[in-house]
């Protein structure tokens, strides 16, 4: 159970770590991580948070999470999002 917790919520814990820091930088290249020169891979995290919604990922399964009861706001699985990715 323990593996379970750290590599669901703990992953999704700690992307969200590395979102609230990127926010104080304006780097021109994050290491391990392709993306735009002076362009935060984690913006996107950012936004969510600014309007109030928080992100996660569990078994192939994105969330929105709203309110201070984490209410489920919105879901989609991880492949259906990717498959919208290589339209956009």
């Amino acid at each position: 159970m323990g593996d379970y917790v750290r590599n669901t919520i703990g992953n999704s814990l700690h992307d969200s770590i590395y979102a609230y820091i990127s926010s104080f930088f304006n780097l021109k290249k994050w290491k391990y991580i392709e993306h735009e020169e002076y362009k935060n891979p984690f913006q996107p995290c950012i936004d969510l948070w600014k309007l109030g919604l928080v992100p996660s990922l569990d078994k192939g399964i994105w969330r929105l999470h709203a309110g201070m009861s984490a209410k489920i706001v919105y879901e989609i699985n991880a492949k259906i999002s990717a498959e919208i990715e290589k339209l956009i």
